[in-house]
């Protein structure tokens, strides 16, 4: 079959063959690595450089997100780790239950705090600044007033905080 087309090759996989292309930018792409998006499917490439517009973030709004979670958790764990843990195994559902609207405020102050700017590291800049503080926070209740605020309820909590602010943070 001398009319045959030459056989195209994923741009990611090159020893793939495939009769896939992306819609954007033309490029060969295997099923494993097309992205099914409303208007047909793109390599990682195109939806990378769609999201970049989106992402307007910059190291400020990072610096702040983790300002933020980072003065918020270094003032309330020693707090709340006395009041859960006075608690008893109440402390538990109150940490379940608390933690969850916890998550919620926390998203909406680093939003506050970016200025409703979008970034991809948002996440985990604030889950540092988070787990820092608390751990100076802790440190600092220990020293001061020979006080350990960790424990069960207040582990509990942070969880369920920081599985709620997750979802709202981008």
């Amino acid at each position: 079959m001398d009319g045959a087309p030459p056989a195209l090759h994923c741009k990611y996989h090159p020893r793939t063959e495939t009769l896939l292309r992306c819609n954007k930018c033309d490029a060969p792409i295997c099923v494993a690595c097309a992205r099914r998006t409303p208007v047909g499917y793109r390599c990682r490439d195109c939806i990378r450089a769609q999201q970049d517009k989106a992402y307007t973030m910059g190291p400020r709004d990072a610096w702040a997100a983790f300002g933020a979670s980072f003065g918020l958790s270094c003032l309330l764990w020693p707090v709340l780790g006395a009041l859960l843990g006075s608690l008893g195994w109440l402390g538990l559902a109150a940490a379940v239950v608390a933690g969850g609207a916890a998550g919620g405020s926390l998203a909406q102050l680093i939003r506050r705090a970016v200025q409703r700017r979008r970034g991809r590291h948002l996440r985990a800049v604030t889950l540092a600044g988070v787990l820092a503080g608390g751990l100076v926070g802790s440190l600092g209740a220990w020293s001061l007033l020979s006080f350990w605020p960790f424990n069960v309820p207040l582990l509990v909590f942070a969880g369920v905080t920081l599985a709620a602010a997750w979802p709202l943070l981008k």
